[in-house]
């Protein structure tokens, strides 16, 4: 925790801005769905609410992760929980914004 890379993380899980590499990465890995595919909703366009429970779910997670590693929990383990977590934070996010669309044409 006292690593100032993992503090600043913490302190900022999420934010609706970011530096253009992480977009860019972002693109190239999940592509782009255009509005005509997948609308704007209430929640996506005003998004600060959304961000903050999911930060606070992240923090969570984050020190629940620390506290398995520090009692000796295996990687297989940590990796099947942070898997379980992601869920949950890909669920609030459904939950918000809506389902991406798996293909469109």
């Amino acid at each position: 925790m006292e690593d100032q890379t993992v503090e600043w993380l913490f302190q900022n899980p999420l934010s609706d801005g970011g530096q253009f590499t992480g977009v860019a990465d972002i693109l190239m890995k999940y592509g782009v769905v255009p509005a005509e595919v997948m609308s704007e909703t209430y929640s996506s366009e005003n998004t600060r609410q959304m961000a903050n429970l999911i930060s606070l779910k992240l923090k969570e997670y984050g020190l629940e992760l620390r506290e398995m590693a520090a009692k000796g929990k295996k990687v297989e383990e940590l990796e099947k929980s942070k898997t379980a977590m992601l869920v949950t934070i890909y669920r609030m996010l459904v939950l918000t914004i809506g389902e991406p669309p798996a293909k469109f044409t």
